[in-house]
């Protein structure tokens, strides 16, 4: 081997130097220009691998296997971070909430699908998982939590929290173990808060004890050491300043600004209790500022949009109207539902006509697209869903107009042969009477109540009765014209 290492040697004429066992062999030794011998090749010919290993090699082929096939799952999953996140750093708190919670749901149908192909059996659903696979760790589930919290409130985030999680998950966590920690706190408080106004009676207002009242919940809030306490007390004092001084909404706003110092998450809570204030004290400004202040923290809060133009157009502000309507496309439900209010309490027929007529094209096809799949698929999915129930309370608003218009048989065939209609068989099939509103039960008695159908009016008393005042309109206790009803607006029933 020396030798054939030293580059000054060469291999003898007529000889080869075989590459695997290293000799110096005759050339005949060899098969053309291969550098191996005759003898390294039989010798490679006959190498078998040894019988005791294959179970071995069988089991590493099929965790490989396995492996790489449950990364190309989890790929996908994980994927679905980015848009949430993205949603967050976008204040779109609503969309990053429900993309957390499609992750965490979606975790059981992808362990289903896993066992089964991805198949779906002959009814065409998915078969309930009997393994897991994949489960939603703790850092997801606290940012579904967080989100959750701010996008409802913090003792909501909690109430999901405890009927989703075991407790030795929620105790490892420290934001999930703090919402267990605040929905005490708010459950204590709210018994402490009670206490003191058993303590303190008063009949109204002008002879509440004021000071006393929040001396004695400035006094407990200073004794505790948690920051939920001290959050939960600002709120109360917040609502006997709302009670105390219902003309200025400004009293009542200090105290709910301090209470997000400690409960930053829960504006909605805070900006709300601010809006009903100033509703109260009829101050549609700062109610619109108080909904702001919403949408400053959550883009997308639906809501709040429909409540501005709401207060604009009480306050008279058709620039915040318009542009809060803006956010909704002209064929939404939701906006056809406040352009015929809005054009309703106005008393112009006209614009509200031409509100209908649009909704002809567009919203009224789509609902009817909907609820016909829905039947066929025995199923809906959420975006429908959505559609549907928004649609819903634009029938409620298009039938008043045809009773304004003195055309009861058309009000019922939009408040009943329609609206009722689907909402019973959405109520059927995803086991949710949400959609059974009271302005939907209210007007449907009252058009069906108008043009006597019987049938109708045991149909919906099946699901529930009409309010005291729709009620007082159908037995004649109330005299009133569907002008002054849907258009003053002297009682309301929708």
């Amino acid at each position: 081997m020396k030798e054939l290492e030293n580059t000054s040697q060469s291999v003898p004429k007529g000889k080869r130097f075989c590459t695997i066992c290293g000799e110096v062999k005759r050339v005949h030794y060899f098969e053309g220009d291969s550098t191996h011998c005759s003898a390294c090749c039989e010798k490679m010919l006959h190498t078998r691998l040894n019988a005791r290993y294959i179970p071995f090699v069988l089991v590493l082929l099929a965790v490989l296997a396995a492996s790489v096939f449950l990364s190309v799952q989890t790929v996908s999953f994980c994927r679905g971070f980015l848009p949430a996140r993205e949603a967050m750093r976008d204040k779109r708190l609503t969309d990053a909430n429900e993309l957390y919670a499609d992750m965490i749901s979606g975790a059981s149908e992808r362990n289903a699908r896993l066992l089964v192909g991805g198949n779906p059996d002959d009814g065409g659903s998915i078969p309930a998982p009997t393994w897991t696979f994949f489960e939603p760790g703790a850092r997801t589930w606290a940012r579904y939590l967080d989100t959750y919290a701010m996008v409802y409130s913090t003792y909501d985030a909690s109430s999901v929290a405890q009927s989703s999680l075991d407790a030795e998950t929620c105790a490892r966590v420290r934001m999930i173990a703090d919402l267990y920690k605040a929905k005490q706190a708010y459950e204590d408080t709210l018994a402490y808060a009670s206490e003191v106004e058993a303590a303190h009676p008063f009949e109204g207002a002008e002879n509440m004890p004021f000071d006393e009242i929040i001396g004695d919940l400035t006094a407990h809030a200073d004794k505790s050491g948690s920051r939920f306490v001290k959050g939960y007390i600002e709120y109360y004092k917040g609502m006997a300043a709302k009670f105390y001084k219902a003309d200025d909404p400004s009293f009542s706003a200090a105290y709910f600004e301090n209470m997000l110092r400690y409960l930053p998450n829960d504006f909605m809570t805070a900006y709300t209790a601010e809006a009903d204030a100033a509703i109260q004290a009829q101050d549609y400004d700062a109610a619109i500022g108080a909904y702001e202040k919403i949408l400053e923290k959550n883009r997308n809060e639906t809501d709040a949009y429909l409540s501005v133009a709401e207060m604009a157009f009480l306050g008279g502000n058709d620039e915040k109207r318009t542009a809060a309507l803006a956010h909704f496309d002209e064929d939404d439900p939701q906006r056809l539902r406040m352009e015929m209010r809005f054009a309703l309490r106005s008393g112009k027929l006209d614009e509200a006509v031409n509100v209908r007529e649009r909704a002809a094209r567009t919203a009224d096809v789509k609902a009817e697209e909907i609820f016909n799949k829905m039947l066929a698929d025995q199923a809906i999915d959420t975006d429908n869903r959505t559609v549907l129930l928004n649609y819903l309370s634009y029938a409620v608003e298009n039938a008043a107009l045809a009773l304004v218009q003195g055309d009861a048989k058309t009000a019922f065939t939009i408040a009943y042969g329609g609206a009722f209609n689907y909402a019973y068989y959405y109520a059927y099939l995803t086991n949710d009477s949400g959609a059974f509103s009271k302005p939907l039960i209210n007007i449907a008695t009252l058009c069906a109540s108008l043009v006597k159908d019987q049938d109708a009016l045991k149909a919906i008393r099946e699901i529930g009765a009409c309010d005291a005042t729709t009620q007082d309109l159908i037995d004649g206790k109330l005299k009133m014209t569907m002008r002054e009803l849907f258009v003053e607006r002297k009682a309301e029933i929708i």
